[in-house]
C-alpha cells in the first residue's frame, strides 16, 4: 500500500507511490509510480488498460490485485518499483529537488508490508543517491543497494531452480515407483508411490 516514508524524522510525501505526478515510460503516461509498478505486473493489453485508467492511488492499487500476472512477476517487481520510481523523480523536478534535499537519513516506510515496507526505502535511499551523485559516498551507497537489488534475483533464481528440481523428482518417482519394486506382486510399492505426493504438498506448503 502506500503512504510516504519518514526521513530523520520528517514525514516526505515526495516519496509515496501513490503521490499523484505524471511520468512517461516507453511512449505511455502513468499517473503514478504505483500506476507504473501495477501495469507493469500485466501480460495483456485489456489488464494493462484498465490499470492505466483506474487511476494513481489506490484505485490503482485495486486493479492491480484483478489482472493476470506475469510468470516472471517474483523475480522483476523490486526492478520495476525502481524503474517507476526512477522516471517519476526523473520527470518532475519538484519531487527529484525535495529528495535529493533529504539529506542521508534511512527513508523509512511503515504502511505496507515488511517486505516492500524494506524495498521502497532502498529504493528511494538508490534513487536519491544517483541522482544526486554528491561524491563517493553517494556512489557507494548507490551501487551497494544495486548489488542488493540483484542478489535479491539471483537468490529469487535458485531457490525456482531447487523447487523445480525437487517436483520433477517427485513427479517421476511417483510414475516409475511401481517399477522400482523387486517384487511387484509382493512389495508394497504403493507406500513408495504416495510418498511422492506427500513430499509434494510439503515442498509447495
Amino acid at each position: 500500500m502506500g503512504g510516504p516514508a519518514d526521513i530523520d524524522g520528517k514525514s516526505h510525501p515526495e516519496t509515496d507511490n501513490f503521490l499523484p505526478c505524471k511520468f512517461v515510460i516507453g511512449g505511455i503516461t502513468y499517473s503514478s509510480a504505483e500506476n507504473y509498478f501495477q501495469c507493469a505486473k500485466t501480460t495483456n493489453d485489456t489488464d494493462r488498460n484498465m490499470v492505466l485508467k483506474s487511476g494513481p492511488g489506490t484505485s490503482a492499487w485495486a486493479a492491480g490485485q484483478r489482472v493476470q500476472i506475469r510468470s516472471d512477476w517474483e523475480a522483476i517487481k523490486v526492478d520495476e518499483m525502481y524503474n517507476g520510481n526512477l522516471a517519476k523523480f526523473q520527470q518532475n523536478d519538484d519531487l527529484r529537488t525535495a529528495l535529493i534535499n533529504s539529506g542521508n537519513g534511512t527513508v523509512r516506510f511503515t504502511g505496507s508490508t515488511p517486505f516492500w515496507n524494506k524495498w521502497n526505502g532502498l529504493i528511494m535511499e538508490r534513487i536519491r543517491a544517483e541522482l544526486r551523485q554528491n561524491g563517493d559516498e553517494d556512489a557507494r551507497r548507490a551501487a551497494e543497494i544495486r548489488d542488493t537489488m540483484n542478489n535479491n534475483i539471483n537468490l529469487f533464481n535458485e531457490n525456482d531452480k531447487r523447487i523445480t528440481t525437487q517436483l520433477f523428482s517427485a513427479i517421476i518417482l511417483s510414475i516409475i515407483a511401481k517399477q522400482l519394486c523387486v517384487r511387484p506382486d509382493a512389495d508394497n510399492h504403493w507406500a513408495v508411490r504416495n510418498y511422492a505426493p506427500s513430499r509434494l504438498a510439503q515442498m509447495v506448503k
